[in-house]
């Protein structure tokens, strides 16, 4: 079968036969397996997976870095959490939300990767807000107008057209003044001044007002033009800006503005300062030299001061969108308004204002985000913790849905209505929107382990997801275990032993069709599943039967003990037999003490004796014994070692050996019975010839195909039996006066 891979941002067309059967199946999270079988044709099937919503190196990196903070959350109950707990968690995701600006060229579509950065700049920029609307005491206070200012200088890029934003336009005039040429000459640069004066954005108006030709040609040309043009600019702009108060606002040390904290005092600051801008305007010689000296200077000096005592018409001039318009109306016009009496009504005006809620031809088209951010502002200032999540659920941001909840919940009227039960979900509404995020990322390779973090914590449905995720796991299609491995360790962790055992059969089962027995073993072990152990074992001994039944040598030297036989061949997988320790098919173990860590796991021997020896057990006693055998062939071998002994007794006294092979294991053990000096004391060989008499009783069987090795006569049986006879006389012999001798040199000691 072949199989192909496609992904969301590939174009390609699948490519199979006119009478093909098409066969479709949903795999975890965001996956589609798509099979193409021939109907009339002998042509071979075609497989295709097709992947959407795969998460770009900048998506998976907020994905795993977000975890830590949201689990750290989460080990305080939503009742206990503190408004600190809270404002340390939104700044911590904060910082995680942190993506370079991604550069699109225009006219080009923007890669996966783009496109994710730029869904992530979104998230932050709803974070943000969020973080003003329900956190911050300026949105019941009266300081929101800076707050809000704040955040539109920070997501410029975000919340402006394309093409649109201020950084665009300083990096411009920047570029500009670099070649030397004079940015006041662009039709734009007055209307860009006065836009970064309405928006609050003094330090940058300031530094695009000193990019005017007239500071550097006052040093070089002696012309009154240019000298009224800098005094005017200085007195009227650069003097007023730097004197603009502000309420509550951020202003590092150097910065323009005078920030106030004392809403009286503000007050105050700001009559005086509105009556010297009124002052400006009303200088009527003022304007007459200025105009005089430079007309464009003038007309855009003075439609500065306009936006900067708060004119309405001015405003809404330097401003583009809605967004930016109650921005600076309430910088300019109501910078301490109530937002929970008033924001609302500011907003529908300026949306009415700005033709129809931003959505006019000024500026562009409009920032998708602006209907989001409208209906959570207006969630926002009600305190609506739900109707802010409906918001976010517009978004189509899983990650923002799983965790944007805890800001909502920061008020007790949040907290009840986000953990109150929906009798139509059987849970939560947090609950849900985490198990739709673990969703999308369970069929990653790369974020499924995040998956499961996340789902423990859902009480209500978390448990049965987890099962369903491990259940569909796709840890057989892998060449290495480290999946596997992985999901048996929350299976251990989580207690979830029918899945332990699931996912180990899956594993036992890919080996076995892969050829590779230990490795099926060792997970069929693991599983407990004595069944398909039974059945991963059953060619070993066929194997073993075949090499026994077809040695034709009875020489001291079988063939089994030379180098690269099967013996040695299958020397590797003892340890790994001696692990499952007697599974019996009849009366599988129980696997409630199954250590998922181990690489081998014990299992407790059958209550009861089969007639019919297991294949496992088989395997494992021949090989002890033919390893004890090869060892048994090397003088450094000790003479007196008792696990030579167990190895032959074990193999052929305790169930562990065919009827059918007891002749040909004997027949094989022959240069054991024989070893100088004996390595068996008179005991262990007298029940290993009771081996051989319980042999010789059903001798008969060995004519019988079903017991019988089936190239065995019996011709070849007798010489065989009689062989083994003749080394126990000898083995029997040899150790009779070993034991005499080693007991007589007791009792002279003794003596």
């Amino acid at each position: 079968m072949q199989r192909h891979e496609l992904l969301e941002e590939e174009e390609e067309e699948l490519q199979c036969f006119s009478d093909s059967l098409l066969r479709g199946r949903f795999r975890l999270g965001s996956r589609l397996d798509v099979v193409a079988a021939p109907v009339s044709s002998e042509d071979p099937a075609l497989e295709f997976q097709l992947h959407w919503n795969r998460p770009a190196s900048c998506r998976r990196a907020l994905i795993h870095n977000s975890l830590p903070v949201f689990k750290d959350l989460q080990k305080t109950p939503v009742s206990e959490r503190s408004l600190q707990d809270i404002m340390m968690y939104s700044e911590a995701m904060k910082m995680v939300l942190f993506v370079e600006t991604p550069r699109i060229q225009e006219g080009t579509e923007p890669s996966v990767g783009q496109f994710q950065a730029r869904e992530i700049l979104d998230e932050r920029a709803l974070w943000a807000l969020t973080e003003i609307l329900f956190l911050q005491p300026g949105c019941s206070a009266g300081t929101i107008s800076e707050a809000l200012a704040a955040w539109l200088d920070q997501n410029d890029y975000v919340l402006a057209s394309p093409g649109w934003s201020v950084a665009t336009s300083m990096a411009r005039f920047m570029e500009q003044h670099e070649m030397g040429r004079m940015p006041e000459a662009s039709s734009d640069y007055w209307g860009t001044m006065q836009r970064l004066v309405a928006l609050g954005r003094i330090d940058e108006a300031l530094k695009l007002l000193g990019l005017h030709s007239a500071w550097e040609q006052e040093f070089t040309l002696d012309n009154k033009s240019i000298a009224v043009q800098t005094t005017c600019l200085r007195a009227a702009g650069q003097d007023l800006l730097r004197g603009m108060p502000r309420l509550h606002a951020d202003i590092p040390p150097g910065c323009a503005g005078e920030a106030l904290d004392s809403e009286p005092d503000f007050n105050l600051q700001r009559q005086q300062w509105l009556a010297a801008c009124n002052g400006a305007l009303d200088d009527d010689p003022f304007w007459d030299a200025l105009h005089e000296a430079s007309a464009s200077t003038a007309r855009g000096l003075r439609g500065m001061l306009e936006v900067m005592v708060g004119s309405q018409e001015a405003l809404q001039g330097a401003t583009v969108g809605w967004l930016e318009l109650v921005v600076a109306e309430l910088l300019h016009c109501y910078p301490t308004l109530h937002p929970a009496t008033h924001l609302v009504p500011l907003m529908q005006r300026c949306q009415s204002d700005m033709e129809g809620a931003g959505l006019g031809q000024a500026g562009g088209e409009p920032s998708p985000l602006l209907p989001i951010i409208d209906g959570l502002m207006k969630a926002g200032v009600r305190g609506d913790a739900q109707g802010a999540m409906a918001i976010f659920s517009r978004c189509n941001s899983p990650w923002l849905l799983a965790h944007i909840p805890p800001l909502l919940q920061s008020t007790p009227q949040g907290a009840k209505a986000l953990q109150a039960e929906l009798p139509e979900l059987g849970t939560t509404q947090v609950e849900e929107c985490l198990l739709d995020y673990a969703m999308g990322l369970m069929g990653n390779k790369t974020t499924w382990t995040v998956a499961t973090e996340v789902l423990a914590f859902c009480p209500r449905q978390g448990k049965s997801a987890l099962e369903a995720l491990l259940a569909n796991l796709p840890v057989e299609e892998e060449d290495n275990e480290v999946m596997a491995h992985a999901a048996l360790h929350l299976c251990r962790r989580h207690r979830l032993r029918a899945s332990s055992t699931d996912i180990c059969r899956r594993v036992a089962m890919q080996h076995w069709r892969q050829g590779r027995t230990a490795a099926a073993l060792l997970w069929a072990g693991r599983a407990g599943d004595a069944e398909r152990a039974e059945a991963f074992a059953a060619p070993l001994v066929q194997a073993i039967e075949q090499e026994l039944s077809s040695s034709s040598s009875s020489s001291s030297q079988s063939d089994h003990s030379q180098p690269g036989s099967l013996a040695e061949q299958l020397a590797d997988l003892l340890p790994i037999l001696e692990s499952l320790d007697d599974i019996s098919p009849a009366s599988p173990p129980s696997t409630a003490g199954l250590d998922h860590g181990s690489a081998h796991q014990h299992f407790p021997h059958p209550s009861y004796q089969d007639s019919q020896p297991s294949n496992i057990a088989s395997c494992r006693e021949y090989l002890n014994l033919s390893s004890a055998m090869r060892d048994a062939g090397h003088d450094s071998f000790p003479s007196s070692s008792p696990s030579t002994a167990d190895n032959a007794s074990h193999h052929l006294d305790r169930g562990a050996c065919p009827v059918r092979l007891r002749l040909p294991i004997l027949a094989a053990a022959i240069p054991l019975l024989e070893a100088q000096p004996p390595v068996m004391q008179h005991a262990e060989l007298h029940a290993l010839l009771a081996a051989l008499e319980d042999a010789e009783e059903e001798k008969g069987c060995f004519g019988s195909a079903e017991l019988a090795p089936s190239s065995w006569d019996a011709s070849r049986c007798s010489t065989k039996l009689k062989a083994v006879r003749l080394a126990f006389s000898h083995s029997l012999t040899c150790s009779f006066v070993a034991e005499a001798s080693s007991n007589t040199q007791v009792n002279d000691t003794a003596l």
